[in-house]
């Protein structure tokens, strides 16, 4: 995130400074059978072998300029 920051930062005329703010979060995206059950619509759905699962993570990174 530095790196791309800084080189924005230098298109602008600027110089990146430090790191004021770092959020954080996650989404993870739920396969049908498992949105139903959770919700209370039943059970069924396609079975989900392990792996098969993805999880991403979000990071949002706010730095000072100079």
């Amino acid at each position: 995130a530095r790196n791309k920051a800084s080189a924005i930062a230098v298109g602008m005329g600027r110089k990146l400074g430090k790191a004021v703010q770092i959020n954080e979060g996650f989404v993870q995206y739920m396969y049908g059978g498992i949105k139903n059950e959770a919700f209370g619509a039943g059970g069924g759905g396609i079975p989900i072998e392990p792996g098969s699962t993805s999880t991403y993570k979000n990071v949002t990174v706010i730095f000072e300029l100079r």
